[in-house]
């Protein structure tokens, strides 16, 4: 399936709701994409550090991806995304979902009290 529109659904904890969209110069099926317009869309709605309760994301102009491929060109930079997103489907198949994500999505707080390497001498009687 392929998208020709994203659009983001954000709701403040006042269930004040705001939604944006934007239409991409050509349909994608691939998730960076559909990714990266969502945070766009985010950020130029002016509600950076404001707490939310819902945020959505939603494809919008659905239609099957072999539609798309009559019209597809010589040149395709986002064919690499996509065998990335089969790949990481194929691992959610088999080890469930989340199995595999952005390094992005893993921002917590480091809890590790692992100090870095040691140096010579260190950790011995004599260091």
């Amino acid at each position: 399936m392929t998208a020709a529109t994203i659009s983001v659904k954000l709701r403040r904890s006042d269930f004040h709701t705001l939604s944006r969209a934007r239409t991409l110069s050509a349909p994608t099926d691939v998730g960076e994409t559909v990714a990266n317009m969502a945070v766009q869309l985010y950020r130029e709605s002016g509600l950076s550090g404001i707490p939310l309760r819902l945020v959505g994301v939603r494809m919008e102009h659905v239609r099957a991806a072999s539609a798309q491929a009559s019209m597809e060109v010589l040149w395709d930079d986002e064919e690499k995304w996509r065998e990335a997103d089969r790949a990481l489907d194929a691992l959610d198949g088999r080890f469930g979902a989340a199995t595999v994500k952005p390094a992005s999505a893993l921002r917590t707080p480091r809890t590790s009290s692992f100090a870095g390497p040691r140096t010579a001498g260190e950790g011995t009687a004599a260091g």
